[in-house]
């Protein structure tokens, strides 16, 4: 879609809302009735058919996380350790310490 907006100059949401009008399966087309519009997925997790389910890879960062606040670690010491162990964030950059608060916060929102 991207590239056809470039090329043409026409908005990609005038070229899917065509495509789909001829009948074209498109993914993610109908977002607005999607648990994905919402954003992306919470570290830990990934959409798949557009629900939430556990990511594994991501998942074992996210358990040695909360071990080591567990363990009463300070959020900027375990950002110094994954980054230490060469472990990054999704994006492929260094793990900060307000990431891993939003991580810690929204597993523990899981528990409730």
């Amino acid at each position: 879609m991207r590239d056809i907006q470039e090329r043409t100059g026409i908005p990609r949401s005038t070229i899917r809302e065509n495509l789909v009008k001829q009948g074209l399966i498109i993914k993610g087309a109908d977002r607005r009735h999607s648990i994905r519009s919402r954003g992306q997925a919470p570290y830990g997790f990934a959409y798949l058919d557009n629900k939430l389910v556990i990511d594994p890879k991501e998942h074992l960062i996210v358990r040695e996380i909360l071990n080591l606040h567990k363990k009463g670690h300070s959020l900027r010491a375990i950002a110094e350790e994954l980054n230490g162990q060469k472990k990054f964030n999704r994006k492929g950059t260094k793990w900060h310490h307000c990431i891993i608060s939003s991580v810690i916060e929204y597993h523990n929102k899981l528990k409730k």
